[in-house]
């Protein structure tokens, strides 16, 4: 059993801070700041994976992800 340092993959990190505001700050907490979390790590495996998509399609999703939280 090993006792190195606590790591977080990057899949685990969006969950990760919606646990942690469920826990400090109530459930009000998990809607802002997790959820942009979520929508942020969604956009990133987005543009990882999608190669073959045009350039019209990956802007939308840009814009999309930007004008987000301005709403």
């Amino acid at each position: 059993m090993s006792t190195g340092h606590l790591t977080i993959s990057g899949s685990l990190g969006p969950m990760f801070i919606g646990v942690y505001q469920i826990f400090i700050e109530g459930p009000a907490g998990l809607t802002p700041l997790s959820l942009y979390g979520v929508t942020t790590f969604q956009t990133y495996i987005y543009f990882v994976r999608s190669s073959i998509d045009k350039k019209a399609m990956k802007l939308l999703v840009f814009l999309l992800w930007y004008a987000w939280p301005l709403a």
